[in-house]
Formats: C-alpha cells, sequence, structure tokens
C-alpha cells in the first residue's frame, strides 16, 4: 500500500487565511508534502509558497483579482480565514467567514480539475446545533451571489432578531452553522464534478484568534481541561487532519464536518463532565 495519497506532489493549492494559526500551519504541512502553495491572506505574509497574494474576503473585486492571479488548473483549496467579534463588525464577521469564503469558493471551483480535487473549510465546535437554524440558514444559502449574500445579512444585522447584544444571525456561531450546512448540501453538486468539499470543526485551539478572543477558553474549564493538560490544540494538530481531508487519501471522504476537538464534544453532550458547552446547547433548544 502506497502512502503517496497522502503527498501533494505536482499539485497547485490555494490556502486563504495563510497568514497565522491553522492557515499557516496548512502553508508548512503542505510545503513538506509537495505541494505548489499560493497563500492568500490580507494581511503580509513570510511563507513557503509559490506566491503570496493579498485579498480581502469582504471585498469580491479583491477575490475575483486574486483568483485571476492564481489562474490554473487548482487541485486543493483550503478555506481558512476566520475572525470573532470585536474589532469586526456583524457585517465584517460575516463577510470574512461566510459570505466571501463562498464566492472564493464558487469561483475557484471554475478552475478546478475536473476529477480529483477537493475543497476543505475551517469551521468550529461552535457551529454545534444548525439544525435549530436549518430554515434561516438555507434561506441564505438560496442567495446566489455575493452581493445577494451581503444584502442579506445587512438586513438581519438592521432588523433581525438578537442573541443578546448580538445579531442573531450575523455572529460567529451563527457563520459556522451556515459553513457546516453549506459543505454538506454543496457536496452533492460538487461530487457531480469531480470536486470535494469538507470541513473540520476545532475545538479551542492556540491561535492569534483564541488568543483575541479569551471567553473561547471557558469551553476548556473544569475536568476536562485539567485531564488534557493545555488550553486546547496547537495550530499544526489542526492543520494535519484539514490536509488529510483534501488529499487523495480521503477520496471517498465528502460533504462531511470532522469534529477536531480531543474528545470534547462527545464528552460533554454525553454528560462525562460538565460544560459550558452543554448547557448552551440546552439553552437552545429550551
Amino acid at each position: 500500500m502506497s502512502m503517496d495519497k497522502f503527498r501533494y506532489d505536482g499539485k497547485r493549492v490555494l490556502v486563504c487565511g495563510a497568514a497565522s494559526g491553522m492557515g499557516e500551519a496548512t502553508v508548512q504541512i503542505l510545503a513538506d508534502l509537495g505541494a505548489e502553495i499560493y497563500a492568500l491572506d490580507v494581511k503580509e505574509m513570510s511563507l513557503p509558497a509559490k506566491k503570496t497574494i493579498r485579498m480581502d474576503l469582504r471585498d469580491r473585486a479583491s477575490i475575483d483579482g486574486a483568483l485571476a492571479e492564481v489562474g490554473g488548473p487548482i487541485h486543493a483549496l483550503f478555506s481558512c480565514a476566520g475572525v470573532a467579534g470585536t474589532p469586526f463588525s456583524p457585517l465584517d464577521l460575516m463577510l470574512i467567514n461566510f459570505v466571501g469564503a463562498r464566492h472564493l469558493i464558487e469561483s475557484a471551483a471554475e478552475s478546478m480539475m475536473p476529477a480529483g480535487s477537493a475543497i476543505a473549510c475551517i469551521s468550529s465546535i461552535g457551529g454545534l446545533g444548525w439544525q435549530d437554524n436549518l430554515e434561516t440558514i438555507m434561506d441564505l444559502l438560496a442567495t446566489s451571489d455575493f452581493e445577494g449574500g451581503r444584502k442579506w445579512v445587512e438586513e438581519k444585522v438592521a432588523t433581525g432578531p438578537k442573541l443578546g447584544e448580538e445579531p442573531a444571525f450575523a455572529n460567529y456561531a451563527f457563520s459556522k452553522q451556515v459553513t457546516d450546512v453549506y459543505c454538506m448540501r454543496r457536496s452533492h453538486a460538487f461530487i457531480q464534478q469531480g470536486i470535494r468539499i469538507n470541513a473540520t470543526a476545532p475545538g479551542p485551539t492556540q491561535t492569534p484568534l483564541m488568543e483575541a478572543t479569551p471567553g473561547w477558553q471557558i469551553f476548556m474549564g473544569g475536568e476536562f481541561k485539567d485531564k488534557l493538560g493545555r488550553d486546547g490544540s496547537t495550530a499544526e494538530e489542526q492543520g494535519y487532519p484539514l490536509v488529510f481531508l483534501n488529499s487523495d487519501a480521503a477520496s471517498s471522504i465528502s460533504g462531511h464536518v470532522l469534529t477536531v476537538d480531543a474528545g470534547y464534544v462527545g464528552g460533554a453532550l454525553t454528560n462525562a463532565f460538565p460544560s459550558m458547552l452543554l448547557a448552551g446547547r440546552q439553552q437552545q433548544s429550551g
């Protein structure tokens, strides 16, 4: 049995959100596996990539320009960009975490190889409970392009219901719920083109995003944190499953959201230990 299917020799790959965190770790792993890497981010980058391209997911023209620089063919796309809360507005958050990311994926798919190509997105365990909001999520997914998605979000920010101080349908958790459903639903049409799409759902991970959002660390509190002995996974530990999903070794996996959290969600949802995650789910469903 050959291990070549785990490698990326001869493959042209895009990594969006490559400047730091899981995206940066993914670039480093892909470089070791022989990929030809095009790194995309709004920030400056110093990475082992064939080309680094500045791109802003809040701007359709910026996305289109970046893809024009990359050209084709594209064998794999890694959608790793994501933000949470301050200093980003609810509109900016949704544009980065979903609307712009979707436009990048749909546009890049036009240049992807007709068989054997793949897309992997980074979601979050924060996307748990998407079933409770499925009707609203499907309404957003029914928008067909960047402008339609932006208008939908603007309306929800202006007139939609609130979840505490945040718009109920324009916040971090909702953006990840939409990502999960998008990957699952879109997989059927994409596989007809020979394209697979999956996502990982990381638990708390030691990245700049987690450092900038200290409230996330509450999910690693109590017994689970004591047993694990640290504040979540490393970015590299999240990068490896993501790279696997876009490799030929995962050729039969599509439409799947892979939880990568050292068993936290499973333990929380089966009452193995007290958890804020379980309490939050009970509150949503209650």
